[in-house]
């Protein structure tokens, strides 16, 4: 399918209610190693193209340290193998300049806005909030939502059921 269709495989690991356990696995360097190896033996057995990381959130500037150590060994382990490395964030969401040089692409989540959840203008502000901290436009992927969110309930619709509704 990936070379058939030319696209990338990458497994998405983290995500909203997924990221409790980031923090304490970073802070230990066997932690990390233990990490950095089950993730890099399951993108080479599944014949995967990478990973992207979607630790949500980092709550201080120790982890921001520690996430910016766990992408370098990530990268580190990756490189021999030519596997791909991103991370999903939010726009408000700092990166220290090791992250950054650490991965291929930054895809920032422009979605769940306040008032109109996803809009071009957000968008652009979110992509400029991520320049200005020092991210490369080449890096910069934007994150698109394929559900609706009422912005008075916050609650959700899968795509799918928007287009069937």
């Amino acid at each position: 399918f990936k070379t058939k269709h030319r696209v990338r495989l990458l497994l998405a690991v983290g995500g909203w209610e997924r990221s409790d356990h980031f923090a304490a696995m970073a802070a230990s360097e066997q932690g990390r190693q233990r990490f950095v190896g089950d993730v890099l033996q399951t993108a080479l057995a599944k014949r995967l193209d990478g990973i992207d990381l979607d630790w949500e959130h980092p709550r201080n500037a120790e982890e921001e340290v520690l996430y910016g150590q766990l992408l370098a060994d990530l990268r580190s382990a990756f490189r021999p193998h030519g596997l791909h490395l991103t991370v999903t964030i939010s726009p408000w969401q700092r990166l220290p300049p090791e992250a950054i040089e650490a991965v291929d692409a930054v895809q920032v989540m422009s979605y769940d806005h306040e008032g109109e959840h996803a809009t071009v203008e957000d968008a652009k502000t979110d992509v400029k909030t991520l320049v200005e901290g020092g991210i490369p436009r080449a890096k910069i992927v934007l994150g698109m939502p394929f559900y609706g969110r009422d912005v008075e309930t916050r609650e959700a619709m899968a795509y799918r059921d928007l287009v069937a509704s």
